[in-house]
């Protein structure tokens, strides 16, 4: 089970990002079907579709979120009050995680998944998770 960050997603979309071309080969590999099913958090989609909103357009934003929405490949995990509560402890706790990224943890480990997919190295080093930046 993996987790994909929002940096996959918004690289994938943008030609002009760093981890562009690393991103669009795990875009590939999720739409295929080849990882099963990916999670994805309620906090994540909500970046992705901000930041591509913003940085790239109104159409390509609700492109994105549709395909988030509608893959078969992607499951959104909703936060609730106890995840949110559990990722504040960790936001506190690892000066590297944003809040985002704590809320990522704590669901990743309230669900068993010990992988995330991402290029944020504000994952290293937190206990019980590996960050893999390909797949």
């Amino acid at each position: 089970m993996y987790l994909i960050d929002s940096g996959v997603w918004i690289g994938a979309a943008n030609p002009k990002d760093a981890h562009h071309r690393e991103a669009a080969a795990v875009l590939k590999t999720i739409l295929k079907g080849r990882l099963g099913k990916v999670y994805i958090t309620d906090f994540i989609f909500s970046e992705v579709v901000t930041y591509i909103r913003r940085k790239i357009g109104q159409k390509e934003s609700i492109e994105v979120a549709k395909m988030l929405l509608d893959s078969r490949h992607v499951e959104i995990l909703h936060t609730d009050e106890n995840i949110f509560n559990a990722a504040y402890h960790l936001f506190e706790r690892y000066a590297r995680l944003s809040f985002a990224d704590a809320v990522s943890v704590t669901v990743m480990r309230d669900r068993g998944i010990r992988h995330i997919v991402s290029f944020d190295r504000g994952f290293d080093g937190v206990q019980g998770i590996v960050r893999l930046e390909a797949v």
